[in-house]
């Protein structure tokens, strides 16, 4: 009996856990997005995207991209195609920054964010996903 309530105690803790990490990767990826149609301090943004060459539509689509990511990340069963998005957006921009920006070394920041993406969006199994486990008595 007191293993049960030692189960529970730790399933609720990654529960809990796992919804931080969605929290604080779905505002970082909610507040980037914003940014690029230029709320906030999108200056920055704007100077990047103009280096890419592909026009502004392109960074508004990112915004787009970005944002629907982060709210769909906290919706538990779409949270695999918000990450899904967002690990797209993040190996786009690894790519930009290798061969469109010259600047190969901003490719980690990306490569940081797409493991906190698939840390966000690891989901806790149920009982009946578990496999058997041999219990001592």
């Amino acid at each position: 009996m007191a293993a049960d309530g030692v189960v529970s105690q730790s399933r609720a803790r990654f529960s809990l856990g796992i919804w931080l990490i969605r929290a604080a990767v779905a505002i970082v990826f909610i507040s980037s997005g914003l940014e690029k149609f230029g709320i906030g301090s999108g200056e920055e943004w704007v100077r990047i995207f103009a280096k890419i060459g592909l026009g502004v539509w392109f960074r508004y689509f990112t915004g787009v991209l970005e944002v629907a990511g982060g709210l769909l990340l906290m919706i538990p069963y779409a949270s695999k195609m918000g990450a899904g998005l967002l690990i797209l957006c993040m190996a786009g921009a690894i790519v930009c920054h290798i061969f469109m920006l010259g600047d190969p070394f901003s490719s980690i920041i990306n490569a940081g964010l797409i493991v906190a993406i698939l840390a966000a969006a690891r989901q806790p199994r149920t009982d009946d996903e578990k496999m058997t486990t041999l219990e001592l008595r």
